[in-house]
Formats: structure tokens, C-alpha cells, sequence
């Protein structure tokens, strides 16, 4: 039964090389069929040369080359058996395998989505905060939404909406839009400006500079607020 010792890595082998998803099941049945009959086969000729060299049953009664000749029959239908209960045994080894891998998966699918969620319930705005501005501009009625907004100037009774090269006036004040616009977003740094932090590209002593190259100056407290939600971004 030595040879077993060094069949089973190969059996491991044709089991990974030629399985049901890969090669079919009629396919997969007759290549491990012929395989078996070879290996079977093989095993019962040096069952053969060992016995007829080796066994101590030379010269009894109905025995030929040191066997009773059934033992060749019997020695070949069991490597048939072995062969084909190693291959279930690999087979269900690799099958549990491949299910903990699909499951570690699964779970590792499921914990970046949790995470996505999380992250992205914790960018979400306030149910309650301003996410739409209707603006009329050349006779046209626009929704702009906060985000396109790069910053805000008080302008006496209106506030100026800067999105990009654009400029749209809304009849309220700078104060009532800090209260309603997401504070995680916008912050006031001067009593004239708010900025949406998303569209600052510098910050310095004497104030910001937005992505579009504007600058505008930055009060004590502005700046010590901008530098704390710059901090909580980080």
C-alpha cells in the first residue's frame, strides 16, 4: 500500500486540474474513470512483482506467483474503491475550502458596504438643512443645489450665490442662510462671506483663496472655525 503514500498528492492534483465546473460532469466522470483504471492497474503490477518475488505463499496448494489468483482481482477492484473515496474526500476538502474562501468574501463584501453606508451617512446632510436654491435668471427659472454653490456674499437685503462664473441673487439674509445651509459644508469666515470648504484651495493669514482664484478675507473666529472643520475632515 506504499504507493498510495505518493498517488494521493497526484489524485490531489488531477482534482484540482480537472473538476465538474471546469471540464463537466460526463467528462469529468470518464477522465477520473480512466485515471482510476490506470492507477489501478499499475498498482496491481507491482502488487504482482512484489508477490511473486517476496511472498512466503510460493509452492502452496492453487496459489500462482506467490497469490491466490482472486487476491489480483480483489487488489485491483479496492485501488478502484480507494482512488474513488480519495477523490470524494479531496473533493469535499476543496468544496469546504472554496465555500469559506466564497464566504470570507461575502463577509468582507458585506463589511465595505457597511462602511460605504456609514461613511456616506456621515457626509449626509441634515434633513432639515437647505439643499435647493430656485433662481431666476434672463427670465429663466433655475434649481440650483448647494453643492454647485462656491461661496456666498452678503449683498445688503440678498445674498449672492457664486457658482462658478455665474452669480444668482436670493432675497434673505447671510445669517438666516448659515442657520439653514449644512454646517458641515459651509462655514461662515467672515460676517460678508460664507465659503462651501469643498471649493477652497488655500488658506492663509490674510485669508482664502477658492478654486476659481477669487479671494476673500477670513475674520478670527471664521478662521478658527474653517481650521477645525479642515481638522475633522483630516
Amino acid at each position: 500500500w506504499l504507493p498510495w503514500v505518493a498517488l494521493s498528492p497526484l489524485i490531489g492534483w488531477l482534482n484540482r486540474r480537472f473538476t465538474l465546473q471546469t471540464v463537466g460532469a460526463v467528462a469529468w466522470f470518464f477522465v477520473h474513470l480512466l485515471f482510476a483504471l490506470v492507477i489501478a492497474t499499475a498498482h496491481t503490477g507491482w502488487f504482482f512483482q512484489v508477490s511473486d518475488h517476496f511472498s512466503p505463499y510460493h509452492g502452496v496448494a492453487g496459489t500462482k506467483y506467490g497469490a491466490f489468483a482472486y487476491f489480483f482481482i480483489y487488489w485491483f477492484v479496492i485501488d478502484l474503491f480507494v482512488y474513488w473515496t480519495l477523490l470524494g474526500l479531496l473533493h469535499s476538502q476543496r468544496s469546504y475550502q472554496l465555500y469559506m474562501e466564497r464566504s470570507q468574501q461575502v463577509a468582507q463584501l458585506k463589511d465595505a458596504l457597511q462602511d460605504a453606508e456609514g461613511n456616506a451617512k456621515s457626509v449626509r446632510p441634515p434633513p432639515d438643512s437647505l439643499q435647493f436654491f430656485s433662481v431666476k435668471k434672463h427670465d429663466e427659472q433655475r434649481v440650483i443645489s448647494v453643492g454647485q454653490i462656491d461661496w456666498i456674499e452678503a449683498q445688503r437685503y440678498y445674498a449672492a450665490l457664486h457658482v462658478g462664473d455665474d452669480v444668482y441673487l436670493v432675497r434673505t439674509s447671510l445669517a438666516d442662510l448659515a442657520q439653514k445651509l449644512d454646517p458641515e459644508r459651509f462655514v461662515r469666515i467672515h460676517r460678508s462671506t460664507l465659503v462651501n470648504i469643498e471649493f477652497i484651495r488655500t488658506l492663509d493669514t490674510s485669508g482664502v483663496i477658492l478654486v476659481d482664484g477669487t479671494s476673500r478675507r477670513v475674520s478670527r473666529s471664521g478662521k478658527g472655525e474653517l481650521q477645525k472643520r479642515i481638522r475633522q475632515l483630516a
